[in-house]
């Protein structure tokens, strides 16, 4: 997924590189495309202190993240996830909206406003009381027929 990831981020590059765009048209074009140039620090580095800040417990967190212990252990090692995997494992630390959009940028995404998805995960998280909770963001998004924040089904 990580090399999907870094294969259109280098096409925007080279499409910006085309139509001689500048800094900020490539940050714009990027964050239409639901990434961010502006990839700052080490992105795990900065999850694994956001986890050891946690008082919750590992298995509480990749638990109500709806992803495996696996890949919970994979995550906080090497392993670059989804947007929507990242954004279960925000939500599930209990991030403040700043810190959620922070954490996305350190990993190289942006919630755009030109994909439904991220609008609507942006919206729940600004704006929704209880837009903090998995399985209430996951329900609106099923039924507009949109992807899940989830890597797997939970038995």
């Amino acid at each position: 997924m990580f090399r999907q990831k870094k294969l259109k981020i280098n096409i925007l590059i080279k499409a910006a590189k085309i139509f001689k765009l500048s800094e900020l048209e490539k940050e714009k074009l990027a964050n239409k495309a639901g990434f961010t140039l502006k990839i700052t620090d080490n992105f795990n580095d900065y999850l694994n202190l956001l986890i050891y800040l946690s008082p919750k417990k590992h298995k509480n967190i990749y638990d109500k993240a709806l992803i495996s212990d696996r890949m919970y252990r994979r995550i906080r090692v090497d392993y670059h996830p989804t947007k929507a995997s990242l954004l279960a494992l925000a939500i599930s630390l209990e991030l403040k909206t700043d810190e959620i959009y922070l954490l996305l940028q350190k990993a190289g995404y942006v919630l755009s406003e030109s994909i439904a998805f991220d609008m609507v995960v942006k919206y729940l998280l600004e704006n929704a009381q209880t837009a903090k909770n998995v399985f209430y963001i996951n329900d609106v998004l099923y039924e507009l027929n949109l992807p899940l924040l989830m890597t797997r089904e939970k038995s």
